[in-house]
């Protein structure tokens, strides 16, 4: 089985460091939120390059629900 997160609120606040960060914890994957994905597309894609964390799911960009 694999696990992956959504994003937090104490995550760091640079894409890079989120990925590096959700890596350090163990997990397996990252479900991005929307708005982020589509806001910074090309530094998403450098993230998951530089981490080898895929992006599994992104959520529809609802802020606060979790």
């Amino acid at each position: 089985m694999k696990i992956a997160t959504q994003n937090q609120s104490f995550f760091p606040a640079t894409i890079l460091e989120k990925f590096k960060y959700i890596k350090a914890m163990g997990f397996d994957g990252y479900e991005i939120d929307g708005k982020l994905l589509v806001d910074n597309l090309a530094e998403v894609k450098a993230a998951i390059k530089a981490t080898d964390l895929p992006v599994i799911t992104a959520c529809g960009g609802y802020d606060g629900w979790i």
